[in-house]
């Protein structure tokens, strides 16, 4: 009897650590304002969370397994950020939302590789189109294999 009431109660522990995940972090840009984490369904957007980042810029929000995929969080000034919400806990330290460059992911691996692929985003593009500008070049000209 005793081992089942042990086994229930950490069934109950287990469930309530995996129910609640938080996005976490410091905006320095942003104290005193609201932050929201929301998700979209169809075309309508509905809050998950909502927050005030205080004084010392620290903010947390609170999601469940249920709200897991891609999400928004949105300042006070509309400007967003695209999260993805996978039930790990998400750490983000930056200034404000408006670009990748202002902010950094510290925890929350699919995060960090979405942050990773977007900051060298624009180097793939510039190798791509320096590929695409080679290739015209190379049309132009019949090499002589020996």
């Amino acid at each position: 009897m005793v081992k089942n009431i042990i086994k229930l109660f950490v069934m109950m522990v287990s469930c309530l650590s995996l129910s609640a995940q938080t996005i976490s972090g410091t905006l320095s840009q942003l104290t005193n304002q609201e932050i929201r984490l929301e998700g979209v369904n169809g075309f309508k957007p509905y809050l998950i969370s909502a927050d005030n980042i205080d004084a010392q810029a620290n903010v947390q929000l609170d999601y469940t397994a249920a709200d897991c995929g891609v999400r928004y969080l949105v300042s006070a000034d509309g400007k967003r950020l695209l999260v993805i919400l996978s039930g790990a806990d998400i750490r983000i330290v930056g200034e404000e939302l408006s670009s990748m460059d202002r902010i950094q992911i510290e925890e929350g691996q699919g995060n960090q590789c979405s942050e990773k692929y977007a900051r060298e985003y624009p180097r793939r593009e510039q190798i791509l189109s320096a590929w695409i500008s080679t290739a015209g070049l190379l049309k132009r000209f019949t090499f002589l294999v020996v």
